[in-house]
């Protein structure tokens, strides 16, 4: 492991760490839970203009271990991603979500590569390496790489200014991690006051996030605002998610700061989802719409928020400005279920539809298999300016099919 992470050494950044946060005085025997995961996704996609295409398999360990030390407890994850290919993707394009290394999210360098080939990409990372102390009833602090959401809505998720997952993954088991200093203070059994303090190497430089969230449950309804600096900038943002009948109704949207221009951005979404039974099993169905700022209108802005500063620090999940999401699951069994999801560019009409259905093979295991068929213009061949390469988002991409196995242990 090499970069930030040499300036201090790992042992001596928990040590300082453990030391600010355990309490004084005698404190329990250690406890150390530990779990697997495992991962393998053989997978075809086509190709195009951008995208070899062909074959690859996609594989993921991940080891977890918990320990608790009294009022003191931690975590860390560490995994191992191997990703074999006949063409190795161009731009990153035509892999399986989630089964591939997630984008720089933290101050840290806690990864490295172990092999690099034309057909073959081994690496290993911590994906979380915090610590976290009880000071008192009341008070959590949290120090290292965690996990934060601060998401209302459940697939499109503009206003969480934490790792977004990409909305047509599949794989949504475990979030990336972010490197942060977080304190929670629960005022009362319906309230919660957070904040944040977060650094982040973006490449070119390193960012400071430096956020407040209250969230109070009022009515039945979960209320929720944050604000702060995010990235060095401005940003602000307002939550809400309750249910109008059976329904459930879920909306976020932010204020930010966009350092393209000095103007300030929108950004939004709103949900709506309803589980019932249906002929005796479970049918759950979603809808979602998205209007980000920070995307583009035209498929001849694309190239510029592909490139932007939002883009690169991992906060947009699409490149369309208007986007629409709709997915729906039922079970067909007590063990296996299938599900269905439609995500579009409402500005060049372009999306994906992704079917898929899955099978609990074991308490440990499931099977999933599933495809992806895009839509829409595809890339332009023949034009020399690459602003007017991409004519639609996803008819940039290519049908592709997948099977996966999954394993808890």
């Amino acid at each position: 492991m090499t970069g930030r992470l040499s300036r201090l050494g790992l042992a001596g950044w928990l040590g300082l760490a453990a030391g600010s946060l355990a309490p004084s005085g005698p404190i329990a025997a250690q406890e150390a839970p530990t779990s697997w995961y495992a991962l393998n996704v053989p997978s075809w996609s086509g190709s195009n203009l951008l995208i070899p295409g062909g074959w690859a398999d996609n594989q993921r360990v991940r080891l977890m271990v918990d320990p608790r030390w009294g009022a003191v407890s931690g975590s860390v994850a560490y995994e191992h991603l191997l990703q074999l290919w006949e063409n190795r993707p161009a731009l990153g394009l035509g892999t399986i979500p989630g089964t591939i290394p997630q984008g720089s999210t933290g101050w840290l360098d806690l990864s490295g590569t172990i092999a690099s080939e034309d057909h073959l990409e081994w690496v290993h990372r911590l994906d979380r390496l915090w610590i976290a102390s009880d000071l008192g009833s009341e008070v959590t602090v949290t120090v290292g790489r965690q996990t934060i959401s601060w998401a209302s809505t459940l697939f499109l998720t503009p206003a969480d200014p934490f790792a977004p997952f990409d909305p047509a993954d599949p794989f949504r088991e475990y979030r990336a991690g972010v490197d942060a200093l977080r304190v929670q203070w629960f005022p009362g059994a319906f309230s919660e006051v957070d904040g944040v303090l977060r650094a982040q190497d973006t490449g070119e430089k390193t960012t400071l996030t430096a956020l407040v969230r209250g969230r109070r449950s009022v009515g039945g309804w979960d209320l929720s605002g944050w604000g702060g600096m995010i990235h060095d900038e401005f940003g602000a943002a307002v939550a809400a998610v309750g249910a109008i009948r059976s329904v459930a109704l879920r909306t976020e949207v932010s204020l930010r700061q966009d350092s393209r221009d000095e103007s300030t951005t929108l950004r939004g979404s709103v949900g709506l989802d309803h589980f019932r039974l249906w002929r005796g099993k479970d049918l759950y169905l979603l809808a979602e719409y998205q209007r980000d700022g920070f995307g583009a209108s035209d498929p001849s802005d694309y190239l510029e928020v592909a490139t932007s500063e939002p883009f690169t620090r991992g906060e947009l999940q699409t490149v369309g400005r208007d986007t629409g999401l709709l997915q729906g699951s039922y079970q067909v069994h007590p063990l296996v279920s299938v599900d269905a999801l439609f995500l579009v560019n409402l500005n060049d009409g372009s999306g994906q539809f992704g079917p898929g259905a899955s099978w609990s093979v074991a308490r440990e295991g499931s099977l999933r298999g599933g495809v992806y068929i895009p839509w829409g213009d595809e890339p332009n061949a023949e034009t020399v300016n690459p602003e007017e390469v991409l004519q639609s988002e996803y008819g940039s991409g290519t049908p592709s099919v997948y099977l996966s196995l999954s394993w808890f242990w």
